[in-house]
């Protein structure tokens, strides 16, 4: 999977402020994506979550500080 297809794929969504992607030594990884808005952050898990990209499925979530566990099933959005 290439990052550029990656941030594309997000990047039909809505405004992206922050993007990146980190893969361990297998080739393994995950990335995160910052949007602007909430309601885009939204769209991006209600439609993204289980598709596939170059052949692999991805997984779109809130992304949460360690030890921190979402009160409402979700993360919580905080534009900079």
């Amino acid at each position: 999977m290439d990052e550029g297809d990656l941030k594309c794929m997000f990047e039909k969504i809505g405004k992206i402020s922050d993007f990146f992607v980190k893969k361990n030594e297998g080739g393994k990884g995950f990335g995160f994506v910052e949007y602007t808005s909430q309601e885009d952050a939204d769209e991006a898990i209600k439609s993204l979550n289980g598709k596939k990209l170059a052949g692999k499925m991805i997984f779109v979530k809130y992304s949460l500080p360690k030890g921190e566990k979402p009160s409402n099933g979700g993360g919580q959005f905080k534009p900079r």
